[in-house]
């Protein structure tokens, strides 16, 4: 009985040790765990909402500036500083994203004047970012020695801070940052003139008439402009960007320095909303030149490219200038006129031909006879003809040829009706024996037109024999 007594006791003794021991570690890991959480509520160096921010306001030893939400989310305008630049917006709600919840890694602890100046928080770069009800004020010192982590302090706190770089570094804000990085600053306004010079020389200008780009210098062409060259150009230059802001306030006697006292190239931009951008480059290699200087007219800078972006600068006149003489749709088009007297497979060819088109309902006629029930051979080969005829290529322009004083009379020439009761015509004048000079609704094109162009295999007058074949043999 007093065995069994004892032995009742050491079980009641380890089930008390065993619920002891429960209830201290589970204290204690409850205790670890709010002393964790107090250790990162320390460690949270700001908690906005940034989308709540309205002004930020930045001091540097170079700048200080105070920023003012606008009427969007991510556009901001300057209250206080130099109102003369253009602000990165994205760079600033990068600002606001970063700042907003800023997290330190580790706590230093007080610093000290000796600390503070060792750590570059004696003149920090200073990010303050306010809402309606509450703001935060960030100290930016420098980088650790390993480049991992910024020295940061926040108002209303003797400690300093490790913030990992890869989120100070945005707040480490600089005038480069700062600045609009893209040459065109109202992308909204369409260019009306685009100019390029090199080497002193004219290369083109490109002017929006009306609504339709065309080539006034160096020569003035009745040839239509290449809309996807021009668009892809256009974009080149909306989306160009300056790698770095070199000098500002120069004057002429600082622009050797920068390779822009005799520039190779001055591009000319011109907008509808009256913005002009004159950009002169320095000499460069493309093939060896990694960056190239520029001299912003308008602002007297010195900026500087990656040369990778200023292609468009190589670029010649005849680039943007359409391959063929004259293309347009058959869906504007209600009547074409060929007219051709010359050499086809070692014969003379000799004829007038007028077709109508109606590419809507599928109507075509030849010389007032419809074959738009005539067969898909019959159709199909004229859509063919009427390809290669729209499709009709120059070899090259000559822009410095002379103007034929004696022309006679032309090898072919193709009228044009669109629906809209607008006539064009396409003319080619004999050169010699295997060219012709083209001329656009009577202007002189400077284009030149070899003979291969119009009877090549597949070219216009063997679709034309074989529309006709097809024709012929549709109506017998």
């Amino acid at each position: 009985m007093k065995r069994q007594l004892i032995l009742g006791l050491i079980l009641v003794l380890l089930a008390g040790a065993a619920f002891g021991t429960y209830f201290f570690v589970d204290y204690y890991q409850a205790q670890k765990e709010a002393a964790e959480i107090e250790k990162a509520k320390a460690l949270q160096l700001s908690d906005l909402n940034s989308d709540d921010i309205q002004t930020i306001t930045i001091h540097t030893a170079d700048m200080d500036y105070t920023l003012e939400k606008g009427s969007s989310s991510n556009q901001w305008n300057i209250a206080e500083g130099s109102s003369d630049m253009n602000v990165n917006n994205s760079y600033l709600s990068t600002i606001c994203t970063y700042g907003s919840a800023l997290t330190a890694s580790e706590d230093l602890g007080t610093v000290s004047d000796a600390d503070k100046e060792k750590y570059g928080l004696t003149d920090p770069i200073i990010i303050s970012l306010a809402t309606d009800t509450d703001k935060v004020t960030l100290s930016i010192g420098k980088q650790t020695a390993t480049k991992e982590y910024y020295y940061v302090m926040r108002s209303g706190d003797d400690h300093a801070y490790l913030v990992p770089s890869s989120t100070a570094q945005y707040l480490a804000a600089n005038e480069t940052m700062l600045r609009y990085r893209y040459i065109v600053a109202d992308t909204s306004s369409p260019f009306t003139v685009l100019s390029l010079q090199r080497d002193g020389t004219d290369v083109y200008t490109m002017e929006n008439q009306d609504n339709t780009w065309k080539m006034t210098v160096p020569y003035d062409l009745p040839i239509a402009l290449d809309n996807s060259k021009l668009s892809s150009l256009t974009i080149s230059l909306q989306e160009l960007q300056i790698e770095e802001f070199a000098a500002k306030d120069v004057t002429e006697k600082d622009y050797a320095a920068y390779g822009v006292d005799h520039p190779a190239y001055q591009l000319k931009l011109e907008q509808e909303n009256g913005d002009t951008t004159t950009l002169l480059f320095a000499e460069y290699d493309p093939l060896v030149s990694s960056y190239v200087n520029c001299l912003h007219v308008e602002s007297n800078e010195i900026f500087t490219f990656d040369s990778s972006s200023l292609s468009f600068l190589q670029a010649n006149a005849s680039d943007y200038l359409m391959k063929s003489l004259y293309s347009p749709t058959m869906d504007t088009v209600s009547t074409l006129s060929i007219q051709y007297k010359g050499s086809y497979n070692d014969q003379t060819l000799d004829f007038q031909t007028t077709f109508t088109m109606d590419s809507s309902t599928g109507t075509y006629s030849c010389d007032n006879t419809d074959f738009s029930n005539a067969g898909t051979e019959t159709v199909n080969a004229f859509q063919k003809l009427y390809t290669q005829a729209t499709g009709l290529s120059y070899e090259e322009i000559q822009p410095d040829a002379a103007v034929p004083t004696e022309s006679g009379s032309p090898a072919l020439t193709m009228t044009y009706t669109l629906k809209d009761g607008t006539v064009h015509t396409v003319q080619l004048y004999a050169n010699d024996d295997k060219t012709y000079w083209a001329y656009i609704d009577n202007q002189f094109s400077y284009a030149l037109v070899r003979q291969r162009a119009l009877s090549g295999n597949g070219k216009m007058l063997e679709c034309y024999t074989e529309f006709m074949k097809a024709f012929q043999e549709a109506a017998s």
